[in-house]
């Protein structure tokens, strides 16, 4: 925690200091640094911007993650792990320019050394501006997020499933990155699914080297050899 000597520390005061690779978020004028994540935040965190973006797609909005300052005022500036706009609010979002109104959603991914402040002072401010709903996430999986991530793969599918039956051959050749991917990021999300979206438990989501080793070698086999039908998207 610091404070100018002069009294509070203003987000123009932020600004001018030099960069020293840190993070930091305001708090009536208070600085507090923002202390770097777990392993264990980021593979969550990571999991729940893939969910995010499919919703996205379907309903339209801005997805933003950390580190991207929402600035209250001059004095209270926070850095959500996310923050989603609307569709009716996205035109808010400046590209060039941090956040300065009140996202519809904000989502905090719960750590050990910052759960306290997580839940206490920081949901308090994004309560106190406006917010209209802090979404805690405390690693306690729920019925409630299950459902929520049902509906997000649900559209997930159904955008693979489109890339399955409409993409022309020709293109499909051209996008070899593309389709490598494609048959990795269905791998993971069969995986999600048949762990009924449960990214908080102790062992992470992930899909292996050596299954992506062969993902990534049955794919390009079949579109060397002619055989162009994608590795996703099938029911």
């Amino acid at each position: 925690m610091a404070r100018m000597a002069a009294g509070l520390v203003s987000y123009a005061d932020l600004q001018r200091m030099p960069d020293d690779g840190r993070q930091y978020e305001l708090y009536d004028g208070e600085v507090r640094v923002v202390p770097s994540p777990t392993n264990r935040h980021q593979v969550v965190l990571q999991n729940l911007v893939v969910l995010f973006l499919e919703y996205a797609k379907e309903h339209g909005g801005r997805l933003l993650f950390a580190p991207s300052d929402v600035v209250f005022t001059q004095y209270n500036v926070i850095q959500p792990d996310l923050l989603y706009f609307s569709e009716p609010r996205r035109h808010l979002v400046q590209l060039d320019k941090p956040t300065d109104v009140p996202p519809d959603l904000t989502v905090e991914v719960i750590s050990p050394g910052t759960s306290s402040h997580d839940r206490g002072r920081k949901q308090a401010v994004c309560a106190r501006f406006g917010v209209r709903e802090a979404e805690i996430l405390n690693g306690k999986y729920s019925a409630r997020f299950r459902d929520l991530a049902v509906s997000f793969a649900t559209h997930a599918k159904h955008f693979y499933s489109l890339a399955r039956e409409t993409l022309p051959a020709e293109d499909r050749r051209a996008m070899v990155a593309a389709e490598l991917m494609g048959s990795v990021y269905w791998r993971l999300l069969q995986k999600l699914q048949a762990q009924q979206f449960n990214v908080f438990d102790p062992t992470p989501t992930r899909v292996s080297k050596v299954q992506k080793l062969f993902l990534i070698f049955r794919t390009w086999y079949r579109l060397s050899t002619g055989a162009l039908v994608p590795n996703y998207g099938s029911p």
